[in-house]
């Protein structure tokens, strides 16, 4: 399925299901707060829209994670010496050192 395409054709749907909604000054319960449920929406709608409930699926389900990154930095924090901070001081030396230890660390999953 070619998402970009199938999400245009699906725009019109997408609007008339937006539209069938009342507007927020109707859906406002006494407290001032909004009872539109986004969760039940999608339920409802994912039969019309499949290639846009595919796509917010696919971002909104994302959780975003930074431990390779982190780990990368930890491992080259460890590599260098108190000698290698200054400039040019066994930059390659310290980066080689970085690839062979985090290409040697097994993936735990």
């Amino acid at each position: 399925m070619d998402l970009p395409a199938a999400t245009k054709k699906e725009v019109p749907a997408c609007v008339a299901a937006v539209s069938k909604k009342w507007p927020l000054a109707q859906r406002v319960d006494a407290e001032g707060k909004g009872t539109f449920d986004i969760h039940a929406f999608w339920l409802a709608n994912e039969g019309a829209l499949v290639a846009w409930s595919k796509v917010l699926r696919a971002v909104l389900c994302h959780v975003p994670n930074t431990a390779p990154h982190e780990r990368a930095f930890s491992i080259l924090n460890d590599s260098i010496g108190d000698g290698q901070y200054s400039p040019k001081a066994s930059y390659k030396k310290a980066l080689t050192q970085v690839q062979v230890q985090y290409n040697g660390r097994r993936r735990e999953d």
